[in-house]
Formats: C-alpha cells, sequence, structure tokens
C-alpha cells in the first residue's frame, strides 16, 4: 500500500475548539443554578410572609375573644353567637386587606373508632355567611393536607407552603398556623391562602434578565464556533453519512472521494474497503431477510434483543408489557363453516388482505393466525392498536364485511418453544385470551371494536378523540380482577354511530347504575335507551341481566356484564 505524505492535521486540534461549547454547557449550568436559586428565595420569603399573616390573624382572633378555648366550645356545642360573626367578618377584611384568596379556621375532631382522622370546618372568609360552620373537611386525610396536619401536630406554624393547582396554570399558595389552648395543645389550624401569580411573576422577571443576559454571550460564542464546526468537522462527516445511508439502501459499489489528511480521511478511506467488501454480499443477505421476516415478525427480534434469525436460541424468552390486538371479519366463523378447501382459503387471505397491512402500517407486529382471525401485539402505542383496527375495519366494510375486534394491554410473555429441530415463536399471557374474548363477544354486544379500560387509559384524551361509549366490566374469574371495557364505535356505519352517540350519556347512566348494584334504576336507564335506539343488544343484554338480578336468578352482588 502507498505510503501518503505531506503535513498531517489532527482532527483533535479541530475538535479542540469544539470544547469552547463547554463554556456555553457552564453558562446554562450557572443559570439553572440561579433559578433554583431565586425561586427558593422568594418561595421562602413568601412562606415567612405568608405564615406571618397566619399568626397575626391568629393573635388578633384570640384579642376578638375567639381564641382556641373558644373554638373548641362553638365546635362542641354546634352553635355560635354574634362573637363568631364578628371574627368572620374581620376574617374577610383581612382577606381583603392582604389580598388573599381566603382565611380560614379547621378544627380536626377526635379520632373515630375506625382510626380515621376527621376535620371539620369552623370558619371561612371566602364562604357567603355561615354556611360552612361544622361542614366536614372532605380531604383532610389527603397527601395534599399534610403540611395542615403536620402544623396541627407539630404545634408550629408550617415550615413551607402547600402549592394546589386550581386550573390550568394557576396556582393558589398556602401557609398555616397552629391555635392552641393555655396548655400548649393545638386546638384549630389558621391557613391563608394566596394567588401565586404575584410570586410567579416576580420570580418569572428576575430569571428573564439573567436568562438575557446569559443569552447574549452564548449565542455571540455559538456564533463563531458553528462556522467552524460546519466546515471543518459536519460537512465531511455529513458526506461520510452519505455513504453510509448509500450502503445501507443496497447499493453495491459506494465510494466516497476525500482528500483529507486528517483522521476523518482515514476513516473515509477505511470505510471504502469496507463497503468493498460488504457492497457484494448486500443482495444476498437482503434476499435472506425477506424471506424469513416473512415467516417471523420483526417485532419478535426487536423483543428479544436478536440481530437475525440465527441467534434465535430454544428457550429464549422475555416478559414485556404489550398491546395485543386480536382482529376477525364478523361473520368468519359462519363462513368459514361448510365452504370446500380451496374456498376457505381463498376467503381467509382475502380477508387477511385487509387485515395484516393495517397491522404492519401502524408498526404492529403479527404474531399469529387462527383461520381468518389475527393476532398481533404493538410494543410502545395503544394508539396504533387501536388506529389499526379502525383501518382494517374501513378495508373490511368495502368489501361488505363487518369488523370483530379486542384490544387489552398488559405482561405477555414471549419465547422460543418447540424442538432443536424445529421451534417457533409463542406467546403466554392472560391478555391474549381476553383479547380473543373481547373479539368474540363483539358482535353479541353491537359492538366491532372493544378495548380494555388498561389500555385506553394510556390514549391521550382517549374519550374526546374517539366515539366511545363505557360498556361496563369483565371479570377474569382467575385473578378475580375486573376489567373495563369500551365500545369504540367510530368505524360503525353512519347511522348506527349516531345512535349510539344519541343514546351514550342514558346508556353509560345505566351501566353506572348496575356497577353500583341497582339494578332496578339501571333497568330504567336501559329502557330509556331501547325506547331510543330498538337495535341496542348491548342495552337490551343489560335490561335482561337487570331483569334475572331483580326476580333472583342472578347474584344481586353482580357488578360485571361478562365473565372469562
Amino acid at each position: 500500500m502507498k505510503k501518503e505524505n505531506g503535513i498531517r492535521i489532527g482532527l483533535r486540534v479541530k475538535l479542540t475548539c469544539v470544547f469552547l461549547l463547554f463554556g456555553a454547557a457552564i453558562l446554562c449550568v450557572t443559570l439553572v443554578y440561579m433559578e433554583r436559586m431565586i425561586e427558593n428565595i422568594y418561595k421562602e420569603f413568601y412562606n415567612e410572609n405568608l405564615a406571618d399573616v397566619a399568626e397575626t390573624a391568629a393573635g388578633d382572633l384570640e384579642y376578638m375573644g375567639v381564641g382556641a378555648e373558644k373554638i373548641r366550645s362553638y365546635m362542641q356545642s354546634g352553635t355560635v353567637d354574634g362573637q363568631y360573626g364578628d371574627a368572620l367578618e374581620w376574617m374577610r377584611r383581612l382577606r381583603e386587606r392582604f389580598e388573599l384568596e381566603s382565611v380560614y379556621l379547621i378544627y380536626p375532631a377526635e379520632t373515630d373508632a375506625d382510626g380515621t382522622e376527621r376535620a371539620y370546618w369552623f370558619a371561612d372568609a371566602s364562604k357567603e355567611n355561615e354556611e360552612q360552620f361544622y361542614d366536614e373537611v372532605v380531604d383532610y386525610m389527603d397527601e395534599a393536607s399534610a403540611h395542615v396536619r403536620e402544623a396541627y401536630e407539630r404545634g408550629e406554624r408550617s415550615r413551607e407552603m402547600d402549592w394546589t393547582e386550581i386550573a390550568d396554570g394557576e396556582w393558589v399558595i398556602s401557609a398555616y398556623y397552629p391555635m392552641k389552648d393555655a396548655q400548649g395543645n393545638s386546638v384549630a389550624i389558621l391557613g391563608v391562602d394566596k394567588s401565586g401569580r404575584e410570586m410567579a411573576d416576580r420570580i418569572e422577571k428576575v430569571r428573564s434578565g439573567a436568562a438575557h443576559m446569559l443569552f447574549l454571550i452564548v449565542a455571540a460564542a455559538v456564533t463563531m464556533l458553528t462556522v467552524f464546526v460546519q466546515h471543518h468537522i459536519v460537512r465531511p462527516i455529513r458526506c461520510l453519512e452519505r455513504g453510509v445511508l448509500r450502503l445501507g439502501a443496497g447499493e453495491e459499489k459506494v465510494e466516497i472521494r476525500s482528500g483529507r489528511r486528517d483522521e476523518l480521511g482515514e476513516i473515509t478511506r477505511a470505510f471504502n474497503r469496507m463497503a468493498e467488501n460488504i457492497g457484494r454480499h448486500m443482495k444476498e443477505m437482503g434476499q435472506l431477510n425477506s424471506a424469513y421476516q416473512k415467516l417471523l415478525p420483526s417485532g419478535v427480534f426487536e423483543l428479544l434483543h436478536k440481530n437475525n434469525i440465527a441467534e434465535f436460541q430454544l428457550g429464549d424468552q422475555v416478559y414485556a408489557d404489550l398491546t395485543v390486538l386480536a382482529m376477525e371479519p364478523q361473520n368468519a366463523g359462519a363462513k368459514l363453516s361448510k365452504p370446500s378447501s380451496g374456498q376457505t382459503f381463498h376467503y381467509i387471505n382475502d380477508m387477511l388482505a385487509q387485515t395484516v397491512p393495517a397491522v404492519l402500517e401502524r408498526g404492529g407486529a403479527v404474531w399469529n393466525f387462527d383461520s381468518a382471525a389475527v393476532y398481533s401485539f404493538f410494543q410502545y402505542s395503544v394508539k396504533d392498536a387501536l388506529e389499526a383496527a379502525l383501518l382494517a375495519g374501513a378495508g373490511l366494510n368495502q368489501k361488505e364485511e363487518g369488523i370483530a375486534a379486542g384490544i387489552v394491554r398488559g405482561a405477555v410473555m414471549v419465547g422460543i418453544a418447540g424442538h432443536e429441530a424445529r421451534m417457533n415463536v409463542i406467546s403466554i399471557s392472560e391478555q391474549s385470551q381476553i383479547a380473543a374474548f373481547f373479539m368474540r363477544i363483539g358482535e353479541r354486544y353491537h359492538a366491532s371494536v372493544l378495548i380494555g379500560k388498561s389500555a385506553a387509559s394510556q390514549i391521550p384524551h382517549f374519550e374526546t378523540r374517539y366515539h366511545v361509549r363505557f360498556l361496563g366490566y369483565l371479570r377474569l374469574s382467575s385473578s378475580e380482577r375486573l376489567e373495563g371495557v369500551y365500545d369504540v364505535f367510530d368505524g360503525d356505519e353512519k347511522e348506527k354511530r349516531r345512535q349510539k352517540q344519541r343514546t351514550k350519556e342514558d346508556f353509560e347512566r345505566g351501566v353506572l347504575l348496575f356497577t353500583k348494584q341497582d339494578p332496578k334504576e339501571a333497568r330504567s336507564a336501559f329502557i330509556d335507551v331501547l325506547r331510543q335506539y330498538r337495535a341496542d343488544e348491548a342495552a337490551r343484554r343489560y335490561l335482561e341481566l337487570c331483569s334475572r338480578i331483580l326476580t333472583g336468578e342472578e347474584s344481586g352482588n353482580r357488578v360485571w356484564f361478562e365473565e372469562l
């Protein structure tokens, strides 16, 4: 090999300049630190300020004669007098003076026999008249009230503020101060709420000034470095990248010309030698990949962390969280019961020509067939599985065939089973059985696509993005678990979809009443549905089930509509 002469300009020398970018990173870290420091300072300031207001308010109430002992007397008797009204009016004036959202008093009661701690409202300046007196604080034992309970139990004012989101992007900050009796025991908690907008605006103003200054410094440095890196590093790497892409696309002869005498030049020449050796094998490998991917879904390779079929071994397995989609034509069972074998295969392949491409188009993997039924899994997105079912349904509708589909998500065991001489990919899971069960019962309930609630919950804005109605709960007898079921009727014919949407409110009201073990009222709701839409088989089956429960033919504590 001919030795190259000339001055070698090291790539590392050029890349040394890139380290200047770390200056920008340091500035960013500094900005983050400053932001956090500013935020912590303001949080501490506002907490102290609110706590001081709460302490002042508690002292003023004591001065007015509505101290801890008086509060205890009011709460034990359940009645108030004029002095209470004066105190409440004073709290309202305090609220206006300090521009607070509310000033209120909470009275923690004795622990119940079952160990539940309860608390009651004594006064709330944001409420009209005395309507809040002696109402229970329903979220007192929630995590959101931890600081309230902490201040009461320690007998000290709150150490940090509570943050409560009251609307999208709108927060209320709160501080608490305990009101104690002569023996030093906490009797009630005085809380003050203030909008977090003022604090957020102040933090944002200081943060914006610091960010603006740092941005100018970083922008100047990045501009100069970008020009250098683009010309001396990015451009040759992009050229090398295009060569790699061409090689990956299947070109047999790929060569990149480069007169560089640095490391990038050496890498380019090494790539050309590699491309020459690999090119003659690319076509053969492509043919082989196409052949075995027809028999083995590509998603299995990713699940089992295999690069090619030669790496598969008996016993390989993985436990993964997958979305399982089972679907078939609604009338497949009837059409496959009598035809000859030739007609059977023609019908099956004709139907699979609609369902399989829909799965592949949405990134799913088909791992099993059962006559005209397709079983597939989606590793990442539940939405893709639902879209695949709707897409397949649209294709089957054009052939005057309806679709029956079931979608669930959960743990699935996928692995290699068989013998060293003959192996196959199998899956073992409850999810496959549930998806197949959904697929089988769909027509019975006048539904084409059924999806489990655990799967639907992972689709953003599911109930507004699609036309759906809650069908009820399926009981899994093996695990004593209830799985919610939704009927997705976007793929139904226009009139059927319109009727389901029109009766959705009454239908779901009936389902809710049924799950609350109120078959009488549930029956009435389903009758309302059938009056409007007589063809609703789901409402009809619920009506029959409610009638059997009311006559004693079914258990009265049943909250599910089907059992697997």
